[in-house]
């Protein structure tokens, strides 16, 4: 069967032809030109290239003539049992050295997993594991222990410019670049080389730039909310969804320079943590930043002297309230204590014999307790004390 979507079209045959991970191209060329292969786990988010990679690698790790030969690339969540695994090592061996390539390993059972360790192990079983997955962590420990991995990153903005001109030439020659998509992919943060083919193929067919691009968007980044009071904040949830546009919302303004309080006021956040998680998932630390923007000194110091609260400072000044105070102990100044509080004087105790004799007489708790200058509870504690002293 063939296929003629641009996905599949323009799947790339050599490590030349992908674009981005330049790192891992490195390390892979390297690993062909010297002819050590080891298993190999490739892992990161969907549409970066694991099978395409794999697949490079493996048709490289066998000579030209014995390429058709090659078992297809094999789908774990459809055979994910020890079966499957056995059948893998009966394979025929008339290639010498048999490479696999796993995708969605992460349906392997554990049961199968564990087959797969003491092959793994062994120099002389002649098998390459090449293992694709986007849930790196339903693997075992000891099968991850035993691969190289391989962590492909989404595309950067140059990248998604250059395979968007790319796929665009494959499909219409010399035509000029659709500079309304291109602004729409960078603008919603879509950063799959596959989801930005398919969104390019559903704009060709005639949807328009932005209904392509929002139709492909990926899975949302849904990550744990952290614990809230309701009512000093708003109401407790269970998730807190961040989307693709809003992280590249959040990634403009860290590259621009704002502070994490500024962040965090934008997106009406308590804390930054979880958006920090979604954005370095998405790898945006590893892009360069513009300095922070530096507080007025100055003018934290003139209003910490004039005896406004630090949270109405940090307010003011758009800072944290750390930075304030940092401010204020590196200027050296030191607000004096507040006074401490009037001491409540002491209640009297209750006397446990006299309150008991009082408790006979019929008299309520209330009633000996205010006698005592006390509550009803202390003079019932009063009462058992004394009961428990008395013989019966």
């Amino acid at each position: 069967m063939q296929l003629h979507g641009l996905r599949d079209r323009l799947r790339p045959a050599t490590l030349d032809e992908v674009v981005g991970n330049t790192a891992a191209k490195k390390f892979l060329r390297g690993m062909i030109e010297s002819q050590r292969y080891e298993h190999l786990l490739f892992h990161g988010p969907i549409g970066t290239g694991k099978s395409t990679l794999a697949e490079i690698v493996r048709k490289e790790c066998v000579d030209p003539y014995w390429r058709s030969f090659l078992a297809p690339r094999l789908n774990a969540s459809h055979y994910s049992g020890v079966d499957f695994v056995r059948g893998l090592l009966t394979y025929s061996d008339i290639l010498g050295l048999k490479p696999f390539v796993l995708d969605e390993a992460h349906a392997l059972s554990k049961q199968a997993q564990t087959a797969l360790l003491s092959v793994m192990e062994d120099p002389n079983a002649n098998i390459l594991f090449f293992f694709c997955t986007t849930e790196i962590e339903k693997l075992l420990p000891a099968l991850r222990r035993r691969c190289r991995k391989i962590r492909l990153q989404p595309l950067v903005p140059a990248e998604r410019v250059e395979l968007i001109a790319r796929a665009w030439r494959t499909i219409k020659g010399d035509e000029p670049l659709p500079q309304e998509f291109v602004d729409n992919v960078q603008a919603t943060g879509l950063d799959s080389g596959a989801l930005i083919l398919n969104a390019l193929d559903d704009f060709v067919t005639g949807a328009t730039a932005k209904q392509a691009v929002v139709d492909n968007q990926p899975e949302t980044y849904i990550l744990p909310c952290a614990s809230t009071k309701t009512g000093t904040w708003r109401a407790r949830r269970s998730k807190i969804i961040f989307t693709d546009a809003e992280v590249q919302r959040a990634a403009e303004m860290y590259r621009a320079g704002d502070s994490w309080e500024q962040i965090k006021k934008a997106f009406g956040l308590r804390h930054s943590h979880k958006l920090r998680t979604a954005m370095r998932e998405a790898g945006i630390f590893k892009e360069k930043r513009l300095s922070v923007k530096r507080v007025n000194c100055a003018q934290i110091v003139e209003l910490y002297k004039s005896g406004l609260p630090v949270k109405e400072i940090a307010a003011k000044c758009n800072c944290s309230t750390f930075s304030v105070w940092r401010i204020a102990k590196k200027e050296g100044l030191h607000r004096e204590k507040k006074a401490p509080l009037a001491r409540v004087p002491r209640k009297r105790k209750v006397d446990p014999m006299r309150a008991l004799e009082m408790r006979k007489r019929g008299m309520s708790y209330a009633k000996i307790g205010a006698h005592f200058g006390a509550t009803g509870p202390a003079a019932i504690f009063a009462v058992r004390r004394a009961q428990r002293r008395v013989p019966k």
